[in-house]
Parts: structure tokens; sequence; C-alpha cells
């Protein structure tokens, strides 16, 4: 007999074959994809508070180092016009030089006794002002007092263009 031949297998014509019927209850697999969305969205709902919570901190933060920033700067500006104010009254000779020996500031005062302009003592200016006999001496001083971190103290002489000699103090 032949391979799929009814009376093979027992058939008569009419009968069923094949057709399998499954039932499967769905509504545990529905109570489980229920947890796991509930539990997608509360757990990307805190992260994303988290989240949240953490840019406002920093947003926080970030405008109170500003205010700072800003009040510092105010306070900075008024101590500064303070000292440009002190400076161009004093009646004494003022100046600033960096620690290179490089000068970067000067007032009225000191400009009327060094006898040079204000462009011509900036940077070296200053130095190139000293008494030659005295130059020396005062620049390794001026170098020391750099080097230890200590106050340039010393009685110099400066030698104005027109020849004259200015004893200071500085």
């Amino acid at each position: 007999e032949k391979y799929g031949d009814q009376k093979a297998f027992g058939y008569k014509v009419g009968d069923v074959r094949g057709g399998v019927g499954v039932y499967v209850p769905l509504k545990p697999f529905y109570a489980l994809e229920q947890n796991a969305i509930s539990g997608f969205f509360w757990s990307h709902g805190a992260i994303w508070l988290l989240g949240l919570a953490g840019i406002g901190f920093f947003s926080r933060r970030q405008h109170q180092r500003r205010l700072e920033r800003d009040a510092e700067q105010a306070a900075l500006k008024k101590s500064e016009e303070k000292f440009q104010t002190l400076a161009q009254i004093s009646p004494g000779g003022v100046f600033h030089a960096d620690v290179a020996g490089n000068c970067t500031y000067v007032n009225q005062k000191w400009i009327e006794i060094a006898g040079i302009n204000e462009e011509d003592a900036m940077n070296k200016g200053w130095i190139q002002g000293l008494y030659s006999p005295d130059r020396q001496r005062i620049e390794q001083a001026w170098r020391a007092a750099v080097e230890n971190g200590t106050e340039f103290r010393l009685e110099y002489r400066f030698q104005r263009p027109d020849g004259a000699i200015t004893w200071v103090l500085g």
C-alpha cells in the first residue's frame, strides 16, 4: 500500500484528518506584560526624576556661583577704583612692577619725580632711569626680594633725563 492511502491508516471517507485545536489562556501572559510595562515606566520615570533633580540642583549651584563671582568682581572693581584714587592723590610716587621687574603702573607723582612719562616708565624703563652707579645694586636687591618673597625697601638715586639726581625710597 501507498503512503497516505486512507486504507493503510484506517481512515474512511469523511473522517477528520490533521485538524488540531489548542486552547491557551492568555490572561497570565497579559498580567506579566502589564507588570513588565509598569516596571519599565516606574524605573524610567525614577531615572527621569533623578535627572531632572540633578539638572535643577546643578543649575541652582551654577547660578549661585555666578552671583558670588559677580559680587567678587564688583568688590574687586571697587577696590581697584579706591587704589587708583589713593595712588593719584598720594603725595609720594607710586609704581608697581611684576616679578620680572617690568613696570606695570606709575602714578603722576612718580612721573614728576622720575622726570619721564608713563610710556617710558613701563617695562624696564624704571631700571633705565636709575642712577648708573646704583643700578646693579638695586637690580640685585630687587631680584633677591622677588626670590625671597620679601618687601623691596631700599634708598637709591634716580637720574632724571635732565641730569638731576632724585633720592627715592623704594
